[in-house]
């Protein structure tokens, strides 16, 4: 089964004023437990850019990030590898974010918020919803696609043909786990 980790941006990243190498951060969103890696929530994902870039003519932008860190429970800033497959601009007023997001996605099931009851969340239904998660979502951003592994070192590229691809904060960014170094290695 593969889960998947929400994670919520607490900074604006917009390429017209990163470069590559600069850090990134993200705050997972709901508790989750893997293997070698327990992530609470509000436990920090840690990522860098990999590209930048803003152009006026024509107008077009990019951004890549990878994250590639994690604040595991008792492991400060330990390795993983994380794959980003979508992101969800924040909600307008009143929507909330499971009113967006589908309760699975490919190859398992999502863990469900500690807001649902028993696992079941009325407001993921399938007959409103698309089933599945499939890499490459992006919600409320018109303009945006992402690809999960089109940037150097197949990270995460985030374009637009708008001059600047701006990740506000309060965005949802979703990853599914790739790997995890052991804690101490």
């Amino acid at each position: 089964m593969h889960l998947t980790i929400l994670a919520r941006v607490t900074s604006l990243m917009d390429p017209a004023h990163l470069k590559p190498g600069k850090e990134v951060f993200a705050k997972v969103v709901y508790p989750i437990a893997y293997e070698v890696c327990a992530l609470d929530d509000d436990a920090i994902l840690y990522g860098h850019v990999t590209a930048a870039s803003s152009s006026k003519n024509p107008d077009s932008s990019e951004l890549g990030l990878v994250f590639d860190h994690a604040d595991c429970r008792g492991h400060l800033k330990q390795e993983v590898h994380l794959r980003m497959i979508g992101l969800v601009a924040p909600p307008e007023r009143g929507t909330m974010l499971h009113d967006v997001l589908p309760s699975e996605v490919a190859g398992g099931v999502q863990g469900l918020p500690s807001t649902s009851a028993d696992g079941i969340d009325d407001n993921l239904t399938a007959s409103r919803f698309p089933p599945t998660i499939h890499p490459g979502l992006v919600v409320r951003m018109p303009k945006v696609t992402l690809e999960p592994e089109g940037a150097p070192g197949c990270s995460a590229k985030i374009s637009s043909a708008e001059r600047s691809v701006q990740v506000v904060p309060g965005s949802a960014l979703i990853f599914t786990l790739q790997r995890t170094a052991r804690p101490g290695r």
